[in-house]
């Protein structure tokens, strides 16, 4: 089940690197593959698009797709080497379960984006944990190829430049644990490192390469949102300091992590097994010293925490917001609106206003709006209950 738990003695401890940090699965890619014994068994593309089409099925009820999402409707926009495929609903989130009419091997993939993975966890009050435990079956076996995981630090008492700063120089050095005979070590890892940086600052680090099994991204979440009016703009503006530790952990490992999470049983579970995966693969520690820095401090005590530091992050539709602000501050709408209170007082601005509803109302919509209303009504109105709601956001 998901819940949002903050045990209060991580906002009440006194030092800084125990506020506020918390753990999360980003987006993932699953993929369905035929029992062995099936595909030995096929001898004709039609044959293979029907089992596929079976497993497609089977996994859209199992999952709740269309009660989660809407309809399905075929997807012009697919994973990279699948040729067929559909989408659920009408959103701004990626999503899409797609196959290969003559590639039996590349099996079915499920694709989430983080906010297509995060709307559905909430829609089925799930973890991820759940939703693997619930969409298992006989027809297919599922295994993870990509899975990314978050690390937030809300309050953090370290920069990004900072923790550049010290990579580059040698302060700081990146390990990996290894576990020999179950006698645990920590071994250096030699990672390639890049800084992205914005007026002098580097706000974004990535710490080794897309290609390899894993890579972490260290980035300004907070600016980041800020800068964009993100879909958590609310958050970042409350913490605009919020740091993001995102893992991208794909192939072989992901494959080894479906394991593991199939075995989760609680939220505990389930976030000592994020946070471990962090000291495993990116061990921060000073290099002359050999202690943790103050960020792999705080997931080790997360990890002997009692609760679970989960968080999910849930992306409300801001885009009609973005409009809405748009036609106060840089349309101009304002300023010829107060040009006519000006011209001719409250009478001429009443019948302005009056005008442009009726306006509105007998407006006959091009296409344009009617393609943004089916991708953002329904989401919109989860974001904004009521206008007054909405105008209070704005």
């Amino acid at each position: 089940m998901v819940t949002t738990p903050v045990d209060e003695k991580y906002l009440r401890e006194g030092k800084a690197l125990m506020l506020s940090t918390f753990a999360d699965v980003d987006q993932l890619t699953l993929v369905l593959q035929a029992p062995v014994k099936k595909k030995l068994q096929i001898t004709k593309v039609a044959q293979w698009v029907a089992l596929a089409k079976l497993i497609c099925w089977e996994f859209e009820q199992k999952a709740d797709l269309v009660q989660v999402f809407g309809e399905a409707k075929v997807s012009q926009n697919l994973p990279a080497g699948y040729t067929s495929g559909v989408e659920y609903g009408d959103h701004t989130f990626y999503f899409c379960v797609a196959f290969h009419p003559e590639r039996y091997s590349m099996g079915v993939v499920v694709k989430f984006s983080a906010q297509a993975l995060a709307y559905y966890l909430k829609a089925k009050n799930w973890q991820v944990n759940d939703f693997l435990q619930s969409v298992q079956s006989e027809r297919y076996e599922l295994r993870l190829s990509r899975i990314d995981f978050d690390l937030d630090f809300l309050e953090p008492n370290f920069t990004v430049n900072g923790i550049h700063k010290q990579l580059k120089n040698g302060i700081v050095e990146v390990c990996t644990e290894k576990n020999t005979r179950g006698v645990k070590s920590l071994a250096r890892k030699p990672v390639k490192l890049k800084g992205f940086a914005v007026d002098g600052e580097v706000e974004s680090i990535y710490l080794g390469s897309p290609t390899s099994a894993t890579e972490l991204r260290i980035y300004w979440k907070g600016r980041e949102q800020i800068n964009r009016s993100g879909s958590h703009l609310d958050l970042a503006l409350k913490h605009p300091n919020w740091i993001r530790f995102e893992a991208v952990l794909k192939n072989e490992y992901a494959h080894q992590l479906t394991d593991a999470i199939l075995k989760v049983k609680n939220d505990k579970q389930l976030s000592d097994l994020i946070l471990n995966t962090f000291i495993q693969k990116y061990y921060f520690r000073y290099s002359k010293s050999k202690k943790c820095t103050t960020y792999t401090t705080q997931i080790k005590k997360l990890i002997s925490a009692k609760s679970s530091p989960l968080l999910p992050l849930v992306a409300e539709d801001k885009n009609l917001e973005k409009k809405f602000v748009y036609l106060l501050s840089d349309s101009g709408t304002i300023s010829t609106l107060y040009k006519v209170l000006v011209l001719w007082g409250n009478d001429g601005l009443d019948a302005a206003l009056k005008f442009i509803g009726e306006t509105v109302q007998e407006w006959d919509p091009n296409d344009l709006c009617m393609t943004w209303l089916r991708r953002h009504k329904a989401d919109t109105l989860k974001s904004y209950k009521t206008f007054d709601d909405f105008l209070r956001k704005v």
